[in-house]
């Protein structure tokens, strides 16, 4: 059951976290949309170009937070779909998700070692 509701909840965070993040991207990398602006709105291609990373970020950082055993397997099943999408489709940046997925999984790692931080001194 915590395994659904890490999944629910990464994807409500990727959907807060896509424009954020790609705007990011876009700020990042010198995004060339060519005739595609004139169709596509400017903040619905930054939304599109920030999901694989608000992905990568929120289920590195809820997997890690939530989950108990098997949570890199479960990470490592969620993940790879957006690797080959990553890597089939922009190449040159394909970087940029992983490495928000290093971001979050060390913001885990931080809050969970404050957690321990705190747990032993309200324990002693």
């Amino acid at each position: 059951m915590v395994k659904v509701i890490s999944l629910v909840s990464s994807l409500a965070l990727t959907a807060l976290l896509a424009y954020p993040l790609g705007r990011l991207y876009d700020f990042l990398f010198v995004v060339d949309r060519g005739f595609s602006s004139f169709i596509v709105p400017e903040g619905v291609a930054n939304f599109v170009d920030g999901v694989p990373a608000a992905f990568f970020f929120s289920s590195f950082l809820l997997f890690s937070l939530l989950s108990g055993r098997h949570k890199y397997v479960w990470i490592f099943i969620l993940v790879v779909p957006v690797v080959v999408f990553e890597v089939y489709n922009q190449i040159p940046h394909a970087y940029f998700p992983p490495a928000m997925g290093l971001v979050g999984w060390l913001l885990a790692q931080g809050i969970l070692y404050v957690r321990g931080l705190v747990g032993r001194k309200t324990a002693a």
